[in-house]
């Protein structure tokens, strides 16, 4: 993932967005979802490395697959969340941008039950 490219891509967005705000406000939610999509895109390269370097991580250290599933989970809810967030309060929407986050907070609190409830077994075992 080269920087220059993300760089690229949002200086385009940004002066695409600033174009079309003239013309056409409906426009800009468009170009900066797009430009979200291809900064991702060319995010995958890098975080299916990181992946496959945590999982022989937690292979080599003996830690349950479950965990690392779960907080991978909890990082792709609030990536998505943030970046949605960010774009309707670009869109000058900061009611639905709190709501987004609230449920990103939501949805990662519920993605971790199972954990806590694993904690909270192991701390009575302990007892």
């Amino acid at each position: 993932m080269p920087v220059e490219k993300v760089c690229m891509v949002c200086l385009a967005a940004v002066f695409l967005s600033l174009q079309f705000k003239q013309i056409k406000s409906e426009y800009t939610i468009l170009i900066m979802i797009v430009a979200s999509a291809l900064i991702f895109y060319f995010c995958i390269d890098k975080i299916s490395y990181v992946i496959h370097l945590v999982e022989e991580l937690s292979k080599k250290s003996g830690v349950n697959q479950t965990y690392i599933l779960l907080m991978f989970k909890i990082i792709g809810i609030s990536f998505m969340c943030q970046i949605t967030s960010d774009i309707c309060k670009d869109n000058g929407m900061q009611t639905l941008s709190s709501q987004v986050e609230t449920f990103g907070k939501l949805g990662i609190l519920v993605s971790g039950i199972p954990l806590i409830s694993s904690l909270m077994d192991m701390i009575v075992g302990l007892l």
